[in-house]
């Protein structure tokens, strides 16, 4: 009885403390605002991101030198639909973005209707002229790619259509193909687009040209292909691959090795070939997001081989890999400078202890390797992007 009354009165004390430290209402916490999305031109020195202002979700836009903040929407209820998706064309004349959806939550393409209106809103892509400041619709849908100039392409259905930001045309399915697509990438000419299509126990990687010219298939096989990246010439592909197959269901407590390799392809002929296999650990089996082809000569991706979230440059001529960021923290947020010649991200390091549970601004130069820290202290910087010329 002892024990019970005074592990009440413990708790009786621990509540007051809380409540006197805490002396905010959920209004004034519904009523902060913060920024996301935050994107860059792949010309000039333009930025864009979102913000939610006491639940009303906005885009906003600025431009250098003196990058004033500007207002390029008008959504003013707080209705539930996120903003997500925001990015420049690469001619960078217009932004587009996606309206709505749960891409936070585990339905990223589900309606949200906060307003218990009757009729459902829509998840929709929309776009901005920035000459004109223009705001419209493009279409109902999400998933959505860019290609040069003023090019977009969107997964419905598992199938691949494209509209026109111009507003010329409406949408149309640009074309047809067996199972689910579920990722595309433009060549650099924008002539062409690589995509995986999901059919069940495996997914392939195709090269859609025109609607005159056959689907070319990219080392066909029953393995799982996904995150194609194009050479900066556009004849070089490069891939992940993983096992296919359903096979018997292992327990979810079993630890167990799961191989991913890195392959590059000829696109004209279709051959691949593997030019780095994960090492068979526990920590080897961790894949990683983010893939890119900055130059002819090597690739860079993420890997938890160390014990660490960290990247590395794979020599596509010698196979050899190169650790970029090493020491005992983890990269996050990272984006590929639009020359491709540099990498920023944000980490969790410093020469203090707090800096494990901060953020600061790391970057990579890709010719020489050097690893440079461009944000120090006690503050926690993230989600870089890189503008204009550096």
């Amino acid at each position: 009885m002892k024990k019970t009354t005074s592990l009440t009165f413990i708790l009786f004390l621990t509540f007051c403390f809380l409540a006197k430290a805490q002396n905010f209402s959920m209004e004034q916490v519904g009523k902060f605002s913060f920024p996301s999305e935050l994107t860059s031109s792949p010309s000039g020195e333009k930025i864009a991101w979102a913000m939610n202002e006491q639940g009303k979700r906005n885009v906003y836009f600025a431009e250098g030198p003196d990058f004033k903040p500007t207002k390029l929407t008008s959504f003013n209820e707080d209705d539930g639909q996120e903003i997500s998706s925001l990015r420049f064309t690469p001619d960078g004349n217009w932004l587009v973005f996606v309206r709505g959806g749960d891409h936070g939550g585990g339905n990223a393409s589900s309606t949200v209707n906060a307003q218990n209106l009757p009729k459902l809103p829509k998840v929709e892509i929309w776009k901005i002229n920035l000459q004109t400041k223009a705001t419209a619709v493009v279409t109902e849908g999400d998933d959505f790619f860019l290609g040069a100039g003023q090019q977009l392409v969107f997964l419905k259905n598992g199938q691949v259509w494209k509209a026109d930001i111009s507003g010329k045309d409406k949408p149309t399915q640009l074309f047809e193909v067996k199972g689910s697509v579920n990722s595309l990438e433009f060549s650099p000419d924008g002539k062409k687009i690589a995509f995986t299509v999901n059919r069940g126990g495996h997914q392939l990687l195709g090269i859609f040209e025109n609607t005159q010219t056959p689907i070319h298939w990219i080392a066909p096989s029953f393995h799982r292909y996904s995150q194609p990246k194009w050479s900066s010439d556009g004849n070089k592909i490069a891939f992940i691959k993983t096992l296919g197959g359903e096979g018997g269901a292992f327990s979810l407590l079993e630890p167990r090795h799961v191989p991913w390799e890195i392959w590059i392809a000829d696109v004209s002929s279709g051959e691949g070939k593997m030019l780095w296999k994960a090492p068979e650990t526990l920590r080897g089996s961790y894949r990683y997001p983010f893939f890119a082809f900055p130059n002819a000569n090597e690739l860079i991706f993420e890997s938890y081989q160390d014990g660490w979230q960290h990247l590395y440059s794979l020599d596509i001529n010698s196979g050899t890999t190169t650790l970029l960021t090493p020491g005992d923290y983890m990269v996050e947020q990272i984006k590929l400078s639009p020359d491709n010649k540099k990498l920023v991200f944000s980490a969790n390091t410093g020469p203090e202890k707090e800096d494990m549970d901060r953020r600061h601004i790391g970057s990579v130069d890709l010719f020489s390797k050097k690893l440079n820290w461009e944000t120090s202290g006690t503050g926690i910087e993230a989600y870089p992007v890189t503008i204009g010329q550096g």
